[in-house]
């Protein structure tokens, strides 16, 4: 096989394209079974709640984030299977489907969140948390351009869009370090410590993922288009 196809691209750091999508499917199979956990732990939680009309929204609202989250992560392991059997088979076209499937699969949620985000802030009508409405819009709204470019530069295989999507994630991965990192040294001081810890968690993981799967699609069209441009490279 090419050399040139077993090595990441945009901040891949040249690495081992096969080997990276290898050690990304085990850490998203481990993620999968994890947010299953996660997804049976709500289902408890509001199970186990007294029966009070008081809590009759948080009990439905625990039901609903575990059913969700049960739904989705079973075509979501299904997904990093087949990831980790097409790189053990060095199947590069394969891995490139499952990398365009993610992509519009992904997006299409992040879009329906990204909406939901903003339908529900400006449904909120107490003044004090009026900046944090205009924040969560002003995020989700940007967050909807970027994921817009994903899908779209993955349907039309331009990869100057997957490359601008990418600058996005890593600036936004790094700012949920620099988030991460600020919650742990105030998190003596928050209550309910243990649950933002693990919101941070999961959103960082969930990121590295994200940013992996898409940075792999790009590494693999970069590298098909350099051979299509240099074939005497093959030779």
């Amino acid at each position: 096989m090419d050399h040139q196809v077993d090595r990441m691209k945009f901040c891949g750091f040249r690495l081992n394209l096969l080997g990276f999508s290898s050690f990304l499917s085990v850490l998203g199979i481990v993620f999968g079974f994890v947010l299953g956990i996660g997804g049976l732990f709500f289902l408890e939680s509001g199970a186990s709640l007294p029966r009070d009309h008081h809590l009759d929204i948080t009990r439905i609202i625990f039901f609903i984030s575990g059913g969700v989250l049960i739904i989705l992560m079973i075509p979501y392991l299904i997904m990093w299977i087949l990831l980790k059997i097409k790189s053990s088979k060095r199947n590069i076209p394969g891995i490139e489907r499952i990398g365009k499937v993610y992509s519009y699969v992904s997006g299409t949620l992040e879009i329906i969140g990204g909406i939901a985000r903003i339908l529900f802030s400006c449904m909120i009508q107490y003044s004090d948390l009026r900046i944090v409405q205009i924040t969560v819009i002003i995020y989700s709204a940007i967050c909807l351009i970027f994921t817009c470019l994903k899908i779209h530069g993955t349907r039309v295989k331009n990869n100057q869009l997957l490359g601008t999507y990418l600058e996005f994630g890593y600036a936004f991965f790094f700012l949920n370090i620099i988030a991460f990192i600020i919650s742990i040294i105030t998190m003596p001081f928050l209550e309910h410590m243990q649950v933002t810890f693990a919101g941070w968690i999961v959103s960082i993981v969930y990121l590295i993922l994200d940013i992996g799967l898409t940075a792999i699609l790009y590494s693999i069209r970069e590298n098909t288009a350099a051979r299509t441009e240099n074939p005497i490279d093959n030779l």
